[in-house]
């Protein structure tokens, strides 16, 4: 019986682990991809690419990145 509770713990605890990395990936790709494309596509400098950055987009993408980093994250700390 301790030996299935220490099993369901390291599992609670790996999707634990699993779940914060995925909301501060998720978070920085959020900010910075749209920043990272916008250099990229229109070719732009740096500052500007900050300047255009807005908020909608990044709750979009956070939106995004959220679901697709939930479902990787879990799995990779269980292996």
């Amino acid at each position: 019986m301790a030996e299935q509770q220490d099993f369901v713990g390291r599992v609670v605890g790996a999707a634990s682990q699993g779940a914060v990395g995925a909301v501060v990936a998720a978070s920085l790709s959020a900010v910075t991809e749209p920043i990272v494309n916008s250099i990229l596509v229109k070719r732009v400098p740096l500052s500007e690419a900050v300047k255009e950055l807005d908020p909608e987009r990044v709750k979009r993408f956070l939106q995004t990145t959220l679901a697709t980093n939930f479902i990787k994250f879990p799995f990779f700390e269980a292996t």
